[in-house]
């Protein structure tokens, strides 16, 4: 649970919304801005001083049956650009804000041990004092802390994560993920240990009988592999009263003298807690008689658990005041049974081992001495035996593994002592990965956290119980090549690519819809470097899939493709011409690139029955760790859509996906670990909504698109980056000679509502209480259009400087169906 605001009044206005207009909405909490397409179509405009133009082409599935009788062709008509372009706006100075939110103030403090469910806290704050609402966050062992049990408290200053269920024992690894309005986005990292697991005390002193009233009472303990044990909090008391001031206490153990006890019981009780605050406490009596023979130092101790079946019995004698002890007056029983004859007995104890074996379980022992002054002394305790091994079943994945990142799990069980969880240890491929599993007495569960290569792995899974008695079992699993993640080939060039790898900060211009450029300080620009988030093979669907790559440079250019890593395709593109490079094998990212170092531009053409697509791909400048898409349709009948995630970076990229106001629960997958030239490809059956966020948490650079299938069309919509929102958009909306639906979608990622007009050919399209419509922070809105070639314009009334809206389109005709984030004209994707 996250607390951020209160979003009553947000489900109030889209219930109004809803029943005035019919519209489709889905409300979301996510405020992120976004990398648009142009126009809303899925090629970008050539220019940024163009209008931007929808070039998405639908043509009539029947012809014949869609020319009417005026003879007018069937062909769709493309939608146009605005008739008008505003004049160009004033100059707006640069955000020269390039530094990301500083952390401090880490609670528990780097390196520490902690209890199980320690509160998690930091705090933070930024130069320019305008935080991205939605872009704190806290991520436990790679999990965002908003998916674990417990709450998220987010103050103008402060994360607070406060947990419903504790941790497991061991190191965790905590991350500060933030971001502010400019999205410049920062990490800070830090370790604790949880312990979980209270000291143990494992022997304690005087038990049973003692002939003198003097005694010394002692106790060894130890906090095996925790934080340690708290010295000065352990506490002694003898027959209700404290004696901790008359004990010699150490980390290990303590000793005090008690003497002139009278005769009679004497109760002891002793607290030794650790240094997180987690307590073992012991309580025993003994007794004093100076009349009698004292029976003491029994092993094993009393009421511990033995895994030897013959364990060595034995006690120490204290003779009475008067006399010496007699041995041939012992006497030994165990569970009933007189194993005198096995002692060997003196006059300061005795000891014997069982020639036969004892049963799994409790035993009782009791002894009787006296001395040759007539004195006696009786003593009398248990233990228990458990022999056996804990038992591992279920253990999986076992023979092929369905993924790269399979549940690894088994569980384990031990019908006397009990598994110690402390004990457990589980390694993959030699690496200790108990700290990010999940585990108690009876079994532990972990998903690797990156995708493992294809081939054997191996897992150790290691536990002691209670009594001593350990198992250790090994198991194997294999990933298929296909499963796992794509390794970089070795087919590269031997020539070294020209690009540069980007900064993980970013600073932007916001600007009115006008003529002009996108102007970004602080991120090297490099274009001869494209990417594309997916690429399907084409070969057996009906469609075709070239990529076209133009040489704008001076001179011949050297290009060579890779998907997946895996070098594809090499040519020459001479000066001002262009390649289409036909359809290749495989599937997964594109990269493009021109050693040689011409200014390229690269695009992915996608062609079907009666439709077209031409989809631009993203320069390396363009390359960001938050990307964004207005809308996921995961619930509309015949729609099938996946969020491609390719990782344009060098390491393996820590990715979240958002889709409204929560981060995607991990049963809907919504955390990916990508490694570099690879790509995830999120699905969310039955999800529809926005606004749908990519973050990569480590700031490594991606590259992001969702891909949709109805029927025999595809829709491959890049996604947008924080740099490419404004206020302003106009674009037209297809012809159709068939019956056709669109959509307009629209999301506020700003923290404050905001205010927005929409007209369609010139005609407002008005909201449920007036001309405008008005979202609150991370609210989205589906608006249904009529279709029919007018223009779409959406003004935002109160953004301001250095706000936006994230906008998109949709279109299904016949079997046919398009999606795109839009882009103004301003924002040329080749500048």
């Amino acid at each position: 649970m996250t607390r951020i605001r209160d979003h009553k009044a947000t489900r109030s206005l889209a219930a109004a919304m809803l029943l005035a207009l019919g519209v489709v909405m889905l409300l979301g909490t996510q405020p992120a801005p976004t990398r648009a397409t142009t126009a809303a179509g899925d090629q970008y405009a050539d220019s940024g001083d163009a209008a931007s133009t929808l070039q998405e082409s639908f043509a009539a599935s029947d012809e014949s049956a869609a020319a009417d009788a005026a003879g007018k062709s069937a062909q769709p008509v493309l939608p146009q650009a605005p008739a008008q372009v505003a004049a160009p706006a004033a100059a707006v100075p640069a955000i020269t804000d390039t530094t990301p939110p500083a952390v401090s103030g880490l609670t528990p403090a780097n390196g520490s041990f902690t209890g199980p469910m320690p509160v998690i806290s930091y705090d933070f704050s930024d130069p320019s004092g305008a935080l991205w609402p939605d872009g704190v966050h806290l991520y436990i062992d790679n999990r965002c802390s908003r998916t674990l049990p417990g709450t998220t408290d987010i103050s103008s200053s402060n994360l607070t994560y406060t947990p419903a269920a504790p941790l497991s024992e061991g190191p965790h690894r905590l991350k500060a993920f933030l971001c502010d309005n400019l999205f410049n986005c920062g990490t800070t990292q830090w370790n604790i240990t949880v312990d979980a697991s209270a000291p143990r005390i494992t022997a304690v002193s005087p038990t049973g009988s003692l002939s003198s009233g003097d005694a010394t009472i002692e106790a060894a303990y130890n906090d095996g592999s925790g934080a340690g044990v708290h010295a000065a909090g352990v506490r002694v008391s003898l027959d209700g009263s404290d004696i901790t001031g008359a004990c010699s206490v150490t980390t290990t153990g303590l000793s005090c003298a008690a003497n002139g006890l009278s005769q009679g019981t004497h109760q002891v009780s002793i607290t030794v807690p650790d240094l997180v605050g987690l307590s073992a406490d012991s309580s025993w009596s003994f007794s004093v008689d100076t009349s009698s023979v004292g029976v003491t130092g029994q092993t094993p101790a009393p009421g511990s658990w033995q895994n030897s079946a013959r364990p060595v019995i034995s006690a120490s004698f204290q003779p009475a005041a008067s006399g010496t002890v007699d041995p041939g007056a012992l006497s030994v029983r165990v569970d009933g049974a007189d194993m005198t004859h096995l002692a060997n007995a003196g006059t300061g104890g005795f000891s014997l081992t069982p020639v036969d074996p004892l049963g799994e379980g409790a035993h009782s022992i009791e002894v009787q001495i006296a001395d040759d002054a007539g004195h006696s002394g009786v003593g009398a305790w248990s233990f228990s035996i458990d022999s056996e091994m804990p038992r591992i079943t279920g253990r999986t994945p076992a023979g092929a593994a369905g993924s790269a990142m399979p549940l690894i799990q088994a569980a384990f069980q031990d019908a006397l002592s009990g598994v110690d969880p402390a004990s457990v240890r589980l390694t993959i491929d030699g690496e200790d990965v108990t700290a990010a599993a999940t585990y108690d007495a009876f079994g532990i569960s972990y998903t690797p956290h990156h995708g493992l290569a294809g081939g054997s792995h191996s897992v150790q899974l290691d536990v002691t119980d209670y009594a001593g008695n350990r198992r250790v079992e090994t198991w194997s699993f294999t990933v298929a090549a296909s499963a796992a993640p794509a390794q970089p080939g070795s087919g590269a060039p031997a020539v070294t690519p020209v690009e540069t790898r980007i900064a993980t900060t970013y600073s932007y211009v916001t600007t009115l819809f006008s003529p002009g450029r996108w102007s970004l300080s602080g991120v090297t620009s490099q274009p001869n470097t494209y990417f594309f988030p997916w690429y399907e093979p084409a070969a057996g669907t009906g469609q075709s899939a070239d990529i076209i790559i133009r040489n704008k440079g001076a001179g011949e250019a050297f290009v060579s493709l890779f998907i997946s890593g895996d070098e594809s395709w090499s040519g020459k593109v001479p000066e001002g011409g262009e390649v289409a490079v036909p359809p290749l094998s495989g599937n997964g990212p594109i990269k493009v690139i021109c050693p040689t170092g011409q200014h390229l531009e690269a695009s992915l053409r996608l062609a079907g029955d009666g439709w077209q697509a031409t989809i631009a791909g993203v320069s390396s400048d363009t390359l960001s760790p938050v990307w964004m898409l207005p809308w996921y349709e995961g619930g509309e009948p015949g729609v099938s859509s996946r969020i491609a995630i390719g990782n344009a970076g060098a390491k393996t990229a820590e990715v979240d996906v958002y889709i409204g106001d929560s981060l995607l629960p991990e049963s809907l997958k919504g955390h990916f670990s990508i490694s570099p030239d690879t790509a995830a490809m999120a699905e969310f059956p039955g999800v529809s909504g926005g606004l749908v966020k990519v973050v990569s948490t480590n700031g490594e650079p991606l590259v992001v698109g969702q891909v949709s299938r109805f029927q025999g069309s595809l829709s491959l919509t890049p996604a947008a980056t924080p740099r490419q929102l404004d206020s302003d958009y106009a674009f037209g909306l297809a012809s159709f000679a068939d019956a056709g639906r669109q959509w307009l979608a629209v999301a506020n990622p700003n923290p404050e509502s905001v205010e927005f007009a929409v007209k369609v050919g010139g005609e407002a399209v008005p909201a449920a209480d007036g001309e405008t419509f008005r979202l609150q922070p991370e609210q989205s809105l589906l608006l249904p259009l009529e279709a029919g070639g007018e223009t779409v314009e959406v003004s935002c009334r109160d953004c301001g400087f250095g706000r936006g809206l994230v906008t998109g389109w949709r279109a299904q005709a016949g079997s046919r169906y398009s999606e795109a984030v839009v882009i103004p004209a301003t924002r040329s994707l080749w500048d």
